[in-house]
């Protein structure tokens, strides 16, 4: 007893067969025009791309089942921040902030100075005050609420400022008590370290200070470095934004005004978004090389698709190339179809696939009437598109697997992904292949038929202008 199993590629096989011979030669001008007007219908959602792009890198490399969320969930209701009572020992969140970070330059053995003295002191002072005072932004109409009604023009640091009943949370206090500290020791007030003034009320300074030597009974002898802290509102959307304007403008001015001209201390920048810009400027880094990726394969694909012949004569070897067996303009469109998808080698092979097909079918149907063009129209494609359907459907398959997963950045990937591979046999099947259609190749076998370089031209620069 004998068993029969269908398989899928006879199935396709047909399928393609039955839709190149009813559709795609007879009317192929539908399948020039419905795969950019497709395209145009889907790019408009480019319009919104800056809307809906998220640069939080933890939330899309953190999985949105992890146990941090529900347990910051969990502190945010415990030890909520309160923007006109804040203390940042009393808070475990803070979504908008800048600090820097100002240490003395290293001496030529690789040794911090003390920043005590008072040039160093003074210098940090002026940093403190500047950035506090004078960085501004310009006020948005987008931004106007009830809440900003009366920012004005301009708003500063101390209209966004976390705040402890209106006094913003910056360290002058820090600085002044540094600045003052041999004074303050006659009356009493020792600067010790972690803690200061041990016999009032203590002050915590190791959340400020670094690099901290202390003498026997704790007083402070030297310090390496100090955090300036300005920590900003975000408890309204419009609040959020504004903050982030403010972190971008204090960063430009510390770096134009402080970080490179100063020749007493070194300042490093860091805020709130200082990871997901970075993430940003490296992935921007990578866009030019794209133009290249293009070029490398335009290249590659135009000169793998042509016939070359070694040949030899009067004593001279040299190279000619077969024109009628080379196809380097359906190479270039190959790259082209592809790019309509994935800016990739992705689809690519599939497009020698169908090259070789389309080779193999002259040698079946020889001849240059209609008929026995569109006879090899029929079976390039049911030859070849089998092989890219199942290609394609299995990488569209794995990566579609891939968007079940919690975490935002591998599902955002996995469905972009799995998207660009099925438009890429969507634009094969339907755009690549009218590149096909008999009357371009009519036209290139007049060419070789009358020996006519300037038709030649003529013919290739008409099917230019017609895929522009």
């Amino acid at each position: 007893m004998r068993y029969h199993l269908p398989t899928l590629d006879k199935k396709l096989a047909k399928l393609f067969a039955w839709y190149t011979n009813n559709y795609l030669v007879d009317y192929y001008p539908i399948f020039i025009a419905f795969p950019i007007l497709l395209t145009g219908i889907l790019g408009i959602g480019f319009i919104w791309i800056n809307e809906l792009t998220l640069l939080d890198a933890r939330k899309l490399y953190t999985p949105t089942s992890a146990p941090a969320w529900k347990e910051e969930k969990i502190m945010r209701e415990l030890w909520p921040i309160r923007f006109n009572e804040f203390l940042p020992e009393r808070t475990f969140e803070w979504n908008r902030f800048l600090y820097v970070v100002v240490h003395g330059r290293k001496y030529p053995n690789g040794t911090f100075p003390n920043i005590l003295s008072d040039s160093y002191l003074n210098e940090i002072e002026l940093l403190e005050r500047s950035i506090a005072e004078n960085v501004s932004c310009a006020m948005k109409d987008k931004w106007l609420t009830n809440a900003t009604a009366n920012f004005g023009s301009k708003f500063y640091f101390q209209d966004l400022c976390l705040n402890w009943y209106g006094e913003c949370y910056r360290q002058t206090n820090l600085i002044k008590l540094l600045q003052n500290r041999y004074e303050l020791e006659k009356h009493g007030i020792t600067i010790t370290y972690p803690r200061a003034n041990t016999n009032g009320t203590p002050l915590y300074l190791a959340y400020n200070i670094g690099g901290v030597q202390v003498d026997e009974n704790d007083t402070i002898k030297s310090v390496k470095g100090m955090r300036l802290w300005y920590f900003l509102r975000f408890d309204q959307p419009q609040i959020d934004e504004m903050a982030i304007a403010w972190e971008d403008a204090a960063a430009k001015f510390i770096t134009d005004n402080f970080a490179n001209n100063n020749s007493l201390i070194e300042i490093h920048i860091q805020h709130s978004r200082t990871i997901d810009l970075g993430l940003t400027r490296n992935a921007n880094r990578l866009k030019p090389y794209f133009t290249v990726t293009i070029v490398v394969l335009i290249l590659v694909s135009t000169l793998n698709s042509m016939e070359w012949k070694f040949c030899s004569g009067d004593g001279m070897n040299f190279v000619q190339i077969d024109w009628l067996r080379s196809k380097p303009m359906l190479a270039i469109c190959g790259v082209l179809s592809s790019t309509l998808a994935i800016i990739s080698a992705i689809g690519v092979d599939d497009m020698f696939i169908t090259v070789g097909a389309w080779h193999d079918a002259e040698k079946i149907y020889p001849g240059n009437d209609y008929a026995s063009l569109k006879a090899r129209m029929i079976n390039t494609l049911s030859e070849s598109a089998v092989a890219i359907f199942i290609t394609s459907f299995t990488d569209v398959l794995s990566f579609a697997i891939g968007c079940f997963t919690d975490i935002i950045a591998v599902r955002g990937f996995c469905a972009m992904t799995s998207a660009c591979m099925f438009f890429t046999f969507f634009y094969q099947v339907f755009n690549f292949f009218f590149f096909y259609f008999p009357y371009f190749n009519l036209c290139i076998k007049s060419c070789y038929s009358i020996k006519s370089i300037s038709y030649y031209l003529f013919c290739h620069l008409s099917f230019f202008i017609l895929i522009a």
